[in-house]
């Protein structure tokens, strides 16, 4: 189920990119960085639960979704 939402929120992450960089309108920017950062953490939840470890830094998805949500939320916040 989680492999659905993955492909998804990927397609959906770069159609939105794919039109900023035809229409030269970066307005849609940040939605696509959320998407993008949704789609690294659904990726970090399949490899926990393929490898059925607890977390750990072994898998630096999770973080890097986190970070890359932080940074969508001070870009809202900025314009």
């Amino acid at each position: 189920m989680f492999k659905i939402y993955r492909i998804v929120f990927a397609i959906i992450a770069l159609t939105i990119s794919i039109f900023g960089l035809i229409t030269s309108n970066h307005e849609y920017q940040p939605f696509a960085i959320i998407l993008v950062s949704v789609t690294i953490m659904i990726n970090g939840i399949i490899e926990l639960k393929v490898k059925q470890k607890k977390f750990s830094f072994e898998n630096p998805s999770i973080i890097v979704a986190l970070f890359l949500f932080v940074v969508t939320i001070i870009l809202f916040l900025s314009n």
